[in-house]
């Protein structure tokens, strides 16, 4: 959630959209140079005008009292400058984080879709020609074409799994980021809520679709987890207000179904039952 973002994992953030092909909107990118422009400040040591002047001879009986004076009231001390730090890093912090929930977040995706379209495409080419789980060998035999799909394959996995774990986990799951799509009751929250950016719409039992996600799925398969993902929904990369708008409709689906059951007195002692 916002508590827990920092200016780093900001930058972490921008610098592996850009890494993609993607851009970031100006005022994310004001804010990126608001955090520089913060840590380069150098406090103003209060004691110059006071030492300048007994340097320059200028210390003297007459202006002595007012130069002292100016010192002490222009002296925070060390608290009161990491104070001033603090409460700018947290209101640009506040910034970064308002304008990911806004269009600058979904401008963020968006301007990823060309390179996760290709690696999606990719994967569903390697799809019509083998298993997740066909070997080296298998390919081969299979002909030139199979080849040479199965070749080019790993660079579209690792295109998708840095969206996937870097740029979306970044946006949808509570850790140094954002969280942006809320913190939903739904059984493997984490992982629903990764597998919303990447669905082409509430179809199908999401949670199947999580379960694809496992990194277990990874192990030895050339396609890595995302053709395991394709037999529980196309791939398409969801706006943090598209990927809101499908959690909602899985959210309100499982509240219903929990409502029913209270109804229905479904595991409720027998006093409780309506």
């Amino acid at each position: 959630m916002l508590r827990s973002m920092t200016p780093a994992s900001c930058k972490r953030f921008t610098e592996s959209v850009t890494r993609l092909g993607g851009t970031i909107p100006k005022p994310l990118a004001d804010t990126l140079t608001g955090f520089d422009a913060l840590k380069a400040w150098t406090a103003p040591d209060p004691t110059a005008a006071l030492t300048n002047a007994i340097a320059e001879g200028k210390f003297t009986p007459t202006t002595a009292a007012k130069l002292l004076e100016q010192a002490t009231t222009t002296d925070g001390g060390n608290e009161k400058v990491a104070k001033i730090r603090l409460s700018a890093e947290l209101a640009l912090i506040r910034r970064f984080y308002d304008e990911l929930k806004g269009k600058s977040g979904d401008a963020v995706i968006e301007s990823l879709r060309p390179a996760f379209d290709t690696a999606a495409a990719a994967m569903v080419n390697a799809s019509n020609h083998f298993s997740p789980e066909a070997t080296a060998d298998q390919v081969i035999d299979m002909g030139a074409e199979a080849a040479e799909v199965w070749r080019t394959l790993p660079q579209h996995r690792r295109t998708l799994d840095e969206i996937l774990n870097v740029i979306i986990a970044w946006l949808a799951v509570d850790g140094d980021g954002p969280e942006i799509v809320g913190n939903r009751q739904l059984e493997r929250r984490g992982d629903c809520q990764k597998v919303a950016f990447l669905m082409d719409g509430p179809r199908g039992n999401i949670q199947d679709a999580a379960l694809a996600l496992d990194p277990l799925r990874q192990q030895g398969r050339r396609g890595g987890r995302w053709q395991f993902v394709l037999q529980h929904t196309t791939l398409r990369l969801n706006t943090p207000t598209e990927a809101n708008a499908i959690l909602d409709v899985y959210e309100n689906a499982e509240r219903e179904a929990r409502q029913r059951e209270v109804e229905q007195g479904q595991g409720l002692p027998e006093g409780l039952k309506v």
